[in-house]
């Protein structure tokens, strides 16, 4: 089926599988990341793809394998967490809303992974508000 496919699906395969593969996060979650934006742009410039249900099942099961993956990411620290949150909020939300309706068992990773910087993120943005707020003072 792959020789089948458009170069760019492809291309999103082999992110996705590099994602599976690697170590360091930036380079997983940006892979992660950047072939579902990938498969997002072809099923969107290509709504009647012969190939919509296969790209469909591809990323369904790449975010399930993130779910399941993100317990073990809980001694990332900060700016490797901000990676993957990309993804879990925007990139791929509908994928992660697919996923945890058909494995609940998963909602608790999801949720878990989240609150461990929510505070820490909540504190910067503070901070950025701040700085914002005097720089609009000073001027």
């Amino acid at each position: 089926m792959r020789r089948d496919l458009p170069e760019e699906i492809s291309d999103a395969i082999g992110m996705l599988e590099s994602f599976d593969k690697l170590q360091k996060h930036e380079f997983r979650a940006g892979d992660y990341e950047n072939a579902i934006g990938i498969l997002n742009g072809y099923l969107t410039e290509n709504p009647g793809s012969p190939h919509i249900n296969f790209i469909k099942n591809i990323k369904l099961t790449y975010t399930r394998k993130l779910l399941e993956q993100l317990p073990k990411l809980h001694d990332l620290e900060f700016l490797e967490w901000l990676h993957y949150t990309m993804p879990l909020i925007y990139t791929a939300r509908n994928e992660f809303d697919m996923v945890i309706e058909r494995y609940p068992n998963l909602a608790k990773n999801y949720k878990d992974f989240l609150s461990i910087w929510m505070t820490e993120l909540r504190r910067r943005m503070k901070e950025l508000d701040e700085i914002e707020s005097e720089k609009n003072n000073c001027d």
